[in-house]
């Protein structure tokens, strides 16, 4: 039979026990400080309770982020998977209509750069299959020419002059040999149609006055050439034929006058 001072020890081995359990178990469960950490480089990783980095692809309060093998937070181009996406200077996926250093991108839902034709609300545009910068001005894609206004919308349904946009934006212009529409998917080959049409036109006496050559050729090939290279071209037509369209004003004004 345990004795007092038996008992006494008894107790003191059990506490001692106790105590050691529970400092065992505490150091077990100890925890780390979730949440965004940076270190002394500045650059920044997400740390989960357990101790371990958020790496790759995650959705962190609602926005999306990426890591890179390291755990370190990826801000600015990025791709990923085979896909680009751009991450603003948070490190936060970008979605929409984004302009980057003057050029605007398009990123859908889950941040994947666009290319190519995108329907966007109720317009079109055009995005550089290259770059993925949207696409202004006249552009030509698998042997049809197109016209994006400074917005990017591709010019649709519309008949402007001796030029038709189609429904899908396909532009087209009148030959006035066959008084049918033609589809001229190439920018120079179109240039000189039109412009050697033009020139018959004049060099024939067809206009009454040059202003009416000078409207006629910028109207045509506006969508072809560049302001200065249409100017070229009118002086060139002009100067070859002064003769007959000096004395076809004097007629003109005689006329009207």
């Amino acid at each position: 039979m345990m004795n007092e001072g038996g008992r006494k020890m008894m107790r003191k081995q059990l506490l001692t026990m106790g105590l050691g359990l529970g400092i065992s178990i505490a150091a077990a469960t100890v925890s780390f400080a979730a949440g965004w950490q940076q270190g002394e480089n500045g650059n920044y990783w997400y740390e989960y309770e357990d101790g371990t980095y958020a790496k790759g692809m995650k959705q962190i309060d609602g926005k999306t982020y990426l890591f890179d093998e390291n755990g370190y937070l990826k801000t600015g181009w990025n791709n990923y998977n085979w896909c680009w996406y751009y991450m603003d200077a948070s490190g936060a996926v970008q979605t929409g209509w984004v302009e980057v250093g003057g050029q605007w991108f398009y990123f859908n839902g889950e941040g994947v750069m666009q290319v190519g034709f995108q329907t966007i609300g109720n317009d079109l545009f055009f995005l550089n299959y290259d770059t993925g910068a949207m696409v202004t001005g006249v552009f030509e894609f698998d042997g049809y020419r197109y016209q994006a206004g400074a917005d990017g919308k591709i010019i649709r349904g519309k008949k402007d002059g001796n030029v038709k946009y189609d429904r899908d934006g396909k532009i087209s212009y009148y030959n006035s040999n066959t008084h049918e529409w033609d589809y001229m998917p190439d920018s120079t080959d179109t240039a000189d149609v039109v412009m050697k049409g033009l020139e018959k036109k004049y060099s024939e006496g067809k206009y009454y006055t040059n202003a009416q050559f000078e409207s006629d050729a910028y109207q045509n090939l506006k969508t072809l050439l560049t302001e200065e290279e249409i100017a070229e071209f009118i002086d060139m037509v002009e100067d070859l034929n002064d003769d007959i369209y000096q004395r076809n004003e004097d007629r003109y004004n005689r006329y009207y006058y």
